[in-house]
């Protein structure tokens, strides 16, 4: 089965990490939290949602359309992608903090990984299994 990934970013360069690691049809991504209100509202099924803060181009830059705390919220609202892993892999603490308190109450599977650690923790992750563990 092949794994789908979604992600919202606005660097190129980790853009094509994720491509690289999952290969390029298999992940879908925005820069912009509107576009990807309505990529999650569609009937794609997504094995794994990565969420940046800023999107905005630089460091503490908020995005045009908004950014991922917009995306957050949204998602908390509308309850969409409740069992769905969600990594947070924003720099930005705070902004992290702020998505990851966002969807605490209506999301199972919300941790945060910063970009830098990404590739380290996430050596192994299999997105068809993760949650499905039982608790020992």
């Amino acid at each position: 089965m092949m794994t789908k990934i979604f992600v919202l970013e606005d660097s190129l360069t980790r853009i094509d990490w994720f491509q690289s690691k999952w290969g390029i049809d298999n992940v879908i991504f925005t820069d912009n939290p509107i576009s990807a209100l309505n990529i999650l509202n569609s009937n794609v099924h997504f094995d794994v949602i990565f969420l940046d803060h800023d999107l905005g181009g630089g460091p503490y830059e908020r995005g045009v359309n908004g950014d991922g705390i917009d995306l957050a919220n949204w998602m908390a609202e509308q309850k969409i992608h409740c069992d769905t892993p969600i990594v947070v892999h924003s720099l930005n603490v705070p902004g992290s903090e702020n998505i990851m308190n966002a969807l605490k109450n209506t999301h199972k599977h919300v941790h945060r990984i910063d970009f830098i650690s990404l590739k380290y923790q996430l050596k192994g992750f299999d997105p068809d299994t993760y949650g499905n563990e039982e608790n020992t």
